[in-house]
């Protein structure tokens, strides 16, 4: 068998905003990124990326959504499970700042990475980010 090396999807967010009247809305920044790759003897990859970057004004959030999944693979007379590595990450950097100032109010960060080795039964990973006061 051939051994199957890719690296997989990978999304990539980033948001800058610059403000002409700070005293309505606080400036901010934001890296968002998610991917995953891997390398298989056999098995089933699917992935999907998608994002909304670009609305019709401020009040429409940005999204970043990612997701992977590794299964057996299929024959007429059965699953074979997949064979191989994988790993799957997202990191989150965001700051904020205070209406009618400059500097920075609030940072958050966060990251993950989810790998496998060996035979694989499953493997899946799923993120999601919106941007936005409300979003939770």
């Amino acid at each position: 068998m051939n051994t199957i090396k890719i690296i997989g999807c990978f999304a990539a967010l980033i948001v800058m905003v610059a403000l002409v009247t700070p005293v309505l809305a606080d400036p901010y920044f934001g890296l968002i990124q998610a991917g995953s790759s891997y390398d298989l003897t056999q098995g089933t990859v699917t992935s999907d990326a998608n994002d909304m970057f670009i609305g019709s004004d401020a009040g429409v959030p940005m999204s970043l959504n990612y997701e992977i999944k590794i299964m057996p693979y299929s024959t007429p007379t059965g699953q074979i499970p997949a064979r191989g590595s994988a790993s799957a990450f997202y990191r989150v950097h965001t700051m904020e700042g205070r209406a009618g100032s400059n500097t920075v109010s609030q940072e958050i960060t966060s990251s993950s990475t989810t790998s496998v080795n060996g035979i694989i039964y499953g493997f899946s990973k799923k993120f999601s980010w919106q941007s936005g006061p409300h979003a939770v």
